[in-house]
C-alpha cells in the first residue's frame, strides 16, 4: 500500500486566458476554430520578481545567452559556460532529455504545492514508484503526463541541490562527480565534454531568492538554464527554406555546441553581460538614506556580532575597459577626471573596513570619497568582488546580491585576499537626482585599518563614551589592509 504522502493531486485544467472583449468574436482559422489570441511576449527584463499564482510573469531568457546568464548574476558569458558543464548542469540535462516535456507551469505548480512530498521521494526514491503504481485512477495518457512532471519537477529540487553541494565539496570529489557525469552526458548526446573544463574555477550562479523574490525565483533560474543547456546541445543550425529537390533543407549556420562548448577556447571567450540583459529588478537601486543614529546603531550591532576578524589582503581597481551605457560621454568626463588629478594609485589602504558596513550604500559612498568623485560627478555603477584562497575562488557581482551576503564572503575564513573591481559612470544630471554626497561614514570605522604605528585621526563626531567606547573595541579587534589601483 502506498503512503498518502506520496499522492499529488493532479492539478485542474486552466481557465480560458485573454478572452475577447465583449461584443467581438476571436478571429477563426480557415477550419472554423478559434484562433488563440496573441499574448505578448515577456520582457527579458520584468519590474518585479515572479508572482506564484501566476508563472507567467517569471523572467523567461528565451534562450539568449547573455539574458540566462545576467538572470543567474554571471557577469559574463564565459562564467555560464564554465557553470553549464559542471555534474548537477550535466545530470539534469540527461534527465531533461529522457523526459520531455512543454508543461513546465504544471511542473512548477506541482513543486510549489508539494515541495515537502517531492523532497522526501528524492530522499527515499521507492515511495515515489509506490505512489505511482497505486494512481489507478488516472487514465494512461493523463497518467504519464503527470509522472513526466514530477520527474521533471525532482530534477529541478536535485539541481538545486546539488548545486549548493559543489560549492562546499572538495575539489577531488567534484572531479569525481564530473568524470562520472561526463561519461553519461557522451552516452546519451555522443558529445564530448572538454576535460580542461574540470580545471576551470566555476562561479556559482546566484539562485536566490534575492530580495523580494520568492522561493520559486530559485526554481525557475534553474529551468531556464537546464531548458537554455538542452536547447544548445540539440540545435544544429538553422535551416534555409526546404524545396522538392531538397526536402530536408540546408544546414545555414554551425551547431550551439561546436560554436560554445566543443573546446576550452570556446568556452572561456569572454562576452560581458549588457545590463539591458538583467531583469530591471536585480539591478541595483540605491536605498532610502538613514540618520546617522540609525547607522550607529547598525555598526554597534554588527561589532557585537562579530568582534574579532582576521586579516586580509584587499587591493581596490578601477577597470576602465568595462563598456558602459554611455561610453563617449564617460571618456569626456574622464578627461576631466584626469585635469582634476583623480587618484590613481597613492592609496596604501582602503580608507574602511567594509566588513563593518551594513549597506551597500556606504560601500558606494567610500569609493566616491576615495577617487575624489564628487567635482567631477562619477558614481560607481558595477562593483566586483573575487575571493582567493588556497582551494577556493570567489567571484561576486555585488549589484546583484544581497549585502549580508557579501559580507559573510568577506568572513569567509577559505579567502585571504579579495580584488574589488570598480566601474564608475558618469552621473546622469537629467535624472533630476541629485549627485549623493550626504552619506556619512561613522569616524570610528576609520579606525579599523589604521596602521599599528599610526595615530587614529580623532577628530570628527565621537560625542558620547559610548561611542568612543565603540570605536576603541574597533580598533583591537580588527586588523586590515590593502593597496589602491587602477587597470
Amino acid at each position: 500500500m502506498a503512503s498518502t504522502a506520496s499522492k499529488i493531486p493532479k492539478a485542474g485544467k486552466a481557465s480560458q486566458a485573454n478572452p475577447p472583449p465583449p461584443g467581438k468574436k476571436r478571429p477563426t482559422s480557415r477550419d472554423g476554430n478559434q484562433k488563440p489570441s496573441k499574448v505578448p511576449k515577456t520582457s527579458s527584463g520584468p519590474d518585479q520578481p515572479g508572482d506564484p499564482s501566476n508563472f507567467g510573469t517569471f523572467v523567461r531568457t528565451n534562450l539568449t545567452e547573455t539574458r540566462l546568464a545576467g538572470y543567474l548574476g554571471f557577469d559574463c558569458t564565459s562564467q555560464l559556460r564554465a557553470f553549464l558543464l559542471t555534474w548537477p548542469v550535466l545530470d539534469a540535462v540527461v534527465t531533461f532529455h529522457q523526459n520531455t516535456t512543454n508543461h513546465f507551469n504544471g511542473v512548477m505548480e506541482m513543486i510549489l504545492n508539494h515541495e515537502e512530498v517531492l523532497a522526501a521521494e528524492i530522499l527515499n526514491p521507492q515511495a515515489g514508484e509506490q505512489g505511482d503504481e497505486a494512481d489507478e485512477e488516472e487514465d494512461s495518457l493523463e497518467g504519464e503526463k503527470a509522472a513526466t512532471k514530477r520527474v521533471i519537477a525532482k530534477s529541478l529540487l536535485k539541481l538545486e541541490i546539488a548545486i549548493r553541494e559543489m560549492g562546499t565539496n572538495d575539489p577531488a570529489e567534484n572531479r569525481i562527480q564530473f568524470d562520472r557525469a561526463t561519461a553519461e552526458f557522451k552516452k546519451i548526446f555522443h558529445k564530448d565534454v572538454p576535460e580542461e573544463v574540470a580545471n576551470l574555477p566555476i562561479v556559482l550562479p546566484a539562485l536566490g531568492p534575492l530580495e523580494n523574490e520568492t522561493r520559486m525565483e530559485s526554481i525557475n533560474r534553474c529551468l531556464q538554464l537546464t531548458r537554455h543547456f538542452l536547447h544548445d546541445i540539440q540545435f544544429q543550425g538553422k535551416t534555409k527554406r526546404t524545396s522538392k529537390s531538397n526536402p530536408k533543407g540546408t544546414a545555414k549556420g554551425k551547431p550551439t555546441w561546436r560554436l560554445r562548448f566543443a573546446t576550452l577556447g570556446r568556452v572561456t571567450r569572454k562576452a560581458e553581460v549588457p545590463v539591458a540583459s538583467i531583469p530591471s529588478f536585480m539591478r541595483w537601486v540605491e536605498s532610502e538614506p538613514i540618520t546617522q543614529d540609525q547607522l550607529a546603531k547598525q555598526v554597534a550591532e554588527r561589532l557585537d556580532e562579530s568582534p574579532l576578524l582576521s586579516r586580509v589582503d584587499m587591493k581596490i581597481v578601477w577597470d576602465k575597459e568595462i563598456l558602459t551605457d554611455d561610453r563617449d560621454f564617460l571618456i569626456s568626463e574622464l578627461k576631466k577626471v584626469k585635469a582634476k588629478d583623480m587618484p590613481s594609485e597613492y592609496f596604501s589602504k582602503p580608507s574602511h573596513d567594509i566588513r563593518l558596513f551594513t549597506s551597500k550604500r556606504q560601500l558606494r559612498q567610500m569609493l566616491r570619497q576615495m577617487f575624489l568623485c564628487p567635482p567631477v560627478r562619477l558614481d560607481p555603477c558595477v562593483m566586483k568582488l573575487i575571493g582567493k584562497g588556497a582551494k577556493r575562488h570567489l567571484s561576486v557581482n555585488i549589484n546583484r546580491e544581497r549585502w549580508d551576503s557579501v559580507v559573510a564572503e568577506l568572513k569567509n575564513p577559505a579567502y585571504s585576499e579579495f580584488e574589488l573591481t570598480v566601474q564608475f559612470d558618469a552621473w546622469n544630471e537629467a535624472s533630476g537626482e541629485d549627485y549623493p554626497e550626504d552619506i556619512v561614514l561613522l569616524p570610528e570605522l576609520e579606525y579599523l585599518i589604521t596602521d599599528d604605528s599610526a595615530e587614529p585621526d580623532v577628530s570628527g563626531t565621537l560625542h558620547s563614551d559610548e561611542e568612543q567606547s565603540l570605536a576603541a573595541s574597533a580598533i583591537s579587534g580588527m586588523i586590515f589592509s590593502g593597496r589602491v589601483s587602477i587597470r
